[in-house]
């Protein structure tokens, strides 16, 4: 089987024997589609390259070998065509390829060893706060340096900063055994509201910490299909980070907000802090986003939680966003309706 020309068209022939009998069969190629797909396969390396039609035999390396046409690369080789064939053309762009292929797996698993090194260093500094804390205040209360009414003030900071690290080392289990696919989940079918309501006190507890309160609009009788303990894991780092963040903005109030669109629902965070610049959006849901020096220099944390919360949310075949809003900023938790 060959193509040849006759006349201006090109056909691909075969001879063929049947019952004695001898013939040729044949179909016509559309030359200019072809010539358009053979180009397409060599753009990038030859971007004016053309293809000629020949007829017979042509003793030339850049004639094709299935099809009769020449390939003219109607450019200055940067080396002479006639000490490179196709072969050794391709072989040389198979190990580029392999070399370019390479290098990005190694780049990127040195980009994730060094954000891991830098979220190791924020987690030992985050660890190392709360437990000076211990440390200090427990020895001051043991040796009765603390006068009695203050007492209470003293085991008020130990509780804060037990919780704290409480969170930080639920955050950082959790992510791990999503990263390692041993998370478990209790899925149950619920309302909106009973799915809600049991997370209002924790929530608002978190806020109180920071002189901020909770609106919560939640009244909703529709049914979603989730783990409740997921839902709250995110819906509390969401709180958290407004408590951290968003304590002086006015009014001091984080609003949670449940609708229902379509056949999804959606439960917005809004808080009315300084909002996030537009360049972080993408950053801070990156796993081990921060360093040891922003995680000194910033907000208690080590960039862990809306990763997590991302993660939680598309384990529940939902999405965690960040929207645009006038003031503050606003998650919007998406979950599919029963």
């Amino acid at each position: 089987m060959r193509a040849i020309w006759i006349g201006e068209e090109l056909f691909l022939l075969r001879q063929f024997s049947d019952g004695g009998e001898e013939g040729v069969q044949g179909v016509w190629l559309d030359q200019q589609l072809l010539q358009r797909r053979l180009l397409d396969g060599v753009i990038d390396l030859l971007p004016h390259a053309t293809l000629s039609r020949v007829t017979g035999v042509v003793q030339d390396p850049l004639a094709l070998a299935s099809v009769p046409f020449l390939l003219v690369r109607n450019e200055m080789a940067i080396v002479p065509v006639s000490t490179i064939s196709g072969p050794l053309l391709i072989g040389w762009i198979a190990v580029l390829l392999a070399l370019l292929t390479a290098s990005l797996l190694v780049h990127g698993v040195m980009r994730l060893s060094e954000r891991r090194a830098s979220f190791v260093s924020a987690v030992t500094h985050e660890l190392r706060t709360p437990l000076t804390t211990f440390r200090l205040y427990s020895d001051m209360l043991e040796s009765g340096a603390v006068r009695e009414e203050k007492r209470g003030d003293y085991l008020r900071v130990l509780s804060r900063e037990a919780d704290r690290l409480s969170h930080l080392v639920e955050n950082v289990l959790s992510f791990s055994k999503i990263e390692r696919g041993s998370a478990r989940s209790a899925v149950r079918e619920t309302t909106v509201r009973d799915l809600l309501e049991p997370m209002r006190e924790r929530l608002e507890a978190r806020l109180a910490t920071a002189s901020m309160t909770l609106q919560m609009s939640a009244d909703i009788d529709a049914l979603v299909r989730v783990d409740a303990a997921a839902v709250e894991h995110i819906l509390f780092n969401l709180i958290d980070n407004a408590a951290k963040y968003a304590a002086t903005g006015q009014p001091p109030q984080v609003e949670i907000n449940a609708a229902a669109v379509g056949r999804t629902l959606e439960i917005r965070v809004i808080d009315h802090g300084p909002g996030i610049p537009a360049g972080d959006r993408r950053r801070i849901f990156r796993a081990f986003h921060k360093s040891a020096r922003e995680a000194a220099e910033t907000r208690p944390g080590v960039g862990l939680g809306l990763a997590l919360s991302r993660r939680l949310a598309h384990s529940l075949d939902g999405t965690l966003t960040i929207a645009e809003s006038k003031a503050g900023a606003t998650f919007v938790l998406t979950l599919p309706l029963v």
